[in-house]
């Protein structure tokens, strides 16, 4: 129905079906495997990280973390959803928080995602 009011946006998004009947299902364990190395690279990307500490940009710039509401990939709200303790962290850190935002929001809705990042930068892009 989005798509429906929203034509312009279907070129945007993927569109796939399920396995067709004829393919066997997982074997038995492969679904715990899957989930083990998900979970461990899930781990890796949402640790807080020394260079959240370090990460410096030239002329006093500031470096945006983008943290979207409903990202279930990620999950980045667990860790960026206080712009003053990353403050403490790093004083180059700004934080922009998509409200109901997922995972791919910024790909999706760069219009309307883009214009809130500059202004959290304090930057007028040049066209």
């Amino acid at each position: 129905v989005y798509l429906l009011h929203h034509i312009g946006y279907a070129p945007k998004y993927t569109f796939s079906r399920g396995r067709k009947d004829s393919i066997d299902q997982e074997d038995a364990g492969q679904r715990q495997l899957k989930e083990r190395v998900f979970n461990a690279l899930l781990g890796k990307v949402r640790k807080k990280h020394d260079l959240w500490q370090k990460a410096r940009v030239k002329n006093s710039g500031e470096i945006i973390v983008v943290s979207g509401e409903l990202d279930n990939i990620t999950k980045s709200r667990k860790i960026f959803n206080d712009e003053e303790q990353l403050k403490r962290i790093n004083p180059q850190i700004r934080l922009f928080n998509i409200p109901k935002g997922r995972h791919m929001s910024p790909l999706i809705y760069p219009e309307a995602i883009l214009p809130g990042i500059f202004a959290k930068a304090n930057y007028t892009p040049m066209l």
